[in-house]
């Protein structure tokens, strides 16, 4: 540095340099103020990050409590026997669920309907063979059961 140069007193005790600098310059008061923000900052972010934990809770208990009242609506659709139901602002209704691919046997796969790597059964495959009428050994559609739809419009 040109000021080492200028001043080699500087360069070698760094307590003074320290204090040339303290009482010469706002070094460091700006270093203080910085100092200052970089730790709100750091417990501004932990406060963050608490609040997601706490969001992700509340939002694991939201998500638990829809899908209960779902499966509610369901069985009380089913056991009421019906498809429709208009109510003041939506009408609920039970649609069927398209059939998916339940691996019976995968060793009885044949290789077209596995993925590459790691080998897996290719299931969007099986089901467009199946649904083709082509027969797959160690695979079946199944019959999915009715899925509540909410429709607002």
């Amino acid at each position: 540095m040109e000021l080492f140069k200028l001043h080699p007193d500087l360069a070698k005790d760094e307590d003074f340099r320290a204090d040339v600098i303290e009482g010469e310059t706002d070094a460091f008061e700006v270093l203080e103020r910085l100092s200052d923000i970089i730790l709100q900052e750091v417990y501004f972010q932990d406060g963050i990050n608490e609040r997601i934990k706490d969001l992700e809770t509340r939002r694991y208990r939201s998500e638990n409590r829809q899908a209960a009242c779902k499966r509610l609506a369901e069985q009380i659709m089913q056991v009421a026997d019906l498809l429709k139901a208009q109510l003041k602002e939506v009408t609920v209704y039970l649609a069927p669920s398209p059939p998916r691919v339940v691996i019976t046997d995968a060793a009885a796969l044949p290789e077209p309907f596995w993925r590459h790597p790691p080998p897996e059964p290719n299931k969007m495959l099986i089901k467009e063979a199946i649904q083709q009428g082509q027969p797959v050994p160690g695979a079946a559609l199944s019959n999915q059961p009715a899925t509540l739809r909410i429709r607002t419009k």
